[in-house]
């Protein structure tokens, strides 16, 4: 998406459409102030590029507009077979939202990755949920992160490593995920949902060769850009493969999912294989996900063209969440005054897909806990901690939440999702980065956060008809 601010005060927008009949649109600057919109056609036949146009007297009026046009585009793509499509119909129709929503959107998630490390055993699992429970920290979702799969540890980085078996591995988890899970949810009952870690396409090196998960579904060796291969489960065989592992999940007590590296479709090389495997991947995700977790699932890594087209626009299926940006990194300052800011503008887009932005975890005791806790609260998607044991800020903490009447803990956050109010003021201007939401229905209230972004102390008058839903003639206290 592109939009510029005409000389005359219209907004002009303009959005590239992709993954409709395995074709990517994008823009390009050409260095001499020009947009150049360029396609790649992934079928043998001729294929069509989308490009909307959308002027308006607000960037909210004209981005709306491309978007919603955006939808009627997709909506006639082949997104999925007939079968997947009665089965998507049938889910929509039972309302799966209701059974699963207030938990997984409203509770307070703990997540082990930066917590816990990369090696993962259940015992330090184990042992950051009793610190948890010490402090009185009452989480409702646990995500168990990555290093918990059975891997075949063969390679120098970790996308060199390949899944080998649905069973966690043997020794950070001994008498298997079952085991784990099950010991989680008796000593920890305020823990509703337990969501696994897990790549679009296995591991970050996808799938192992010789191991069980290529012995029991066809594979294939599949070229990278930018040199090498990696074997991944083939089309034939990808959904039955989802079916299997996620109702291995279930079966073990694992009731939702983070399926990250999802970026690893769009580095596929070749088109022929981008063709056959892109969408199946994507369909084969979405209707398992909503087939055993009710789609208490997150997307991360998957801000790439074909996948926000074919599966975060439509409307076919209930909303789920989708990671907003890059990671939240403990250990490099100047990312997380970025971090914020590649949020809110991320949101403008996000805002009007069919998912729930999310903005990553953090760390409660960090240097920049309280400004990543002002960013999740305005966010309107879900709060995760991933406080290392025993480091923990009980009073932010305490802002960010809520006790209920029976005990549980919820977050705080507003109606509508976040973004900021200026589109057009970059990073490197020494400007207040304003995030703006809304809280309540028709007599509701607007909320404006500030950011300082910048390197050093600002001030700024800022005007009332900034905060979102005033409106002219009106009065305000």
């Amino acid at each position: 998406m592109c939009s510029f601010l005409r000389w005359d005060g219209l907004h002009v927008v303009l959005l590239a459409v992709s993954g409709v009949n395995d074709v990517l649109t994008e823009f390009n600057p050409d260095g001499q102030g020009n947009v150049i919109a360029s396609s790649r056609n992934d079928r043998e036949g001729e294929g069509q590029a989308h490009v909307l146009i959308a002027v308006a007297t607000t960037f909210e009026s004209a981005n709306a507009a491309v978007m919603y046009h955006a939808r009627k585009i997709v909506a006639g793509d082949n997104y999925a077979n007939n079968d997947r499509k009665r089965e998507l119909e049938a889910m929509m129709a039972k309302d799966v939202k209701a059974e699963w929503m207030e938990n997984w959107y409203d509770g307070l998630t703990y997540c082990t990755w930066n917590a816990l490390g990369q090696d993962l055993t259940e015992d330090k699992i184990y042992n950051a949920l009793e610190i948890l429970k010490e402090k009185k920290i009452n989480i409702t979702n646990l995500i168990i992160d990555d290093n918990w799969q059975s891997l075949d540890e063969t390679g120098v980085s970790q996308f060199d490593l390949g899944w080998t078996d649905f069973e966690a591995n043997p020794k950070g988890f001994p008498k298997g995920l079952k085991h784990t899970a099950t010991t989680i949810r008796e000593r920890n009952p305020n823990i509703k949902h337990i969501a696994v870690w897990h790549a679009i396409l296995g591991y970050w090196g996808a799938v192992s060769p010789h191991g069980k998960i290529a012995k029991h579904y066809k594979t294939k060796a599949i070229n990278k850009m930018g040199g090498g291969t990696f074997t991944v489960v083939d089309e034939p065989d990808v959904d039955r493969m989802y079916n299997d592992f996620y109702k291995f999940l279930l079966t073990s007590g694992i009731d939702s999912v983070k399926t990250d590296a999802q970026f690893m479709l769009d580095n596929i090389a070749d088109a022929p294989d981008r063709r056959r495997l892109i969408t199946a991947y994507q369909d084969a995700w979405a209707i398992a996900s909503l087939r055993y977790f009710a789609i208490k699932a997150i997307s991360c890594m998957s801000q790439f063209p074909q996948c926000i087209f074919h599966t975060q626009l439509p409307t076919n299926k209930p909303r789920f969440m989708v990671r907003n940006s890059d990671d939240f990194f403990p250990d490099i300052p100047s990312s997380h005054p970025f971090h914020i800011f590649t949020n809110a503008h991320n949101s403008l887009l996000t805002s009007h897909l069919n998912i729930l932005p999310d903005w990553d975890m953090f760390q409660t005791h960090h240097e920049y806990s309280a400004f990543h806790a002002a960013g999740r609260c305005v966010s309107g998607g879900p709060i995760y901690i991933t406080d290392e044991p025993g480091k923990h800020n009980l009073d932010l903490i305490a802002q960010m939440t809520a006790q209920t009447t029976d005990g549980r803990t919820i977050i705080l956050r507003p109606s509508v999702i976040g973004k900021t109010v200026n589109v057009y003021t970059a990073y490197e201007e020494e400007r207040l980065l304003k995030v703006g939401t809304f809280v309540g229905g028709q007599a509701g209230t607007g909320i404006l956060a500030l950011f300082n972004v910048g390197q050093r102390a600002l001030s700024e008058l800022v005007n009332l008809d900034t905060f979102p839903g005033v409106e002219a003639g009106e009065e305000y206290v």
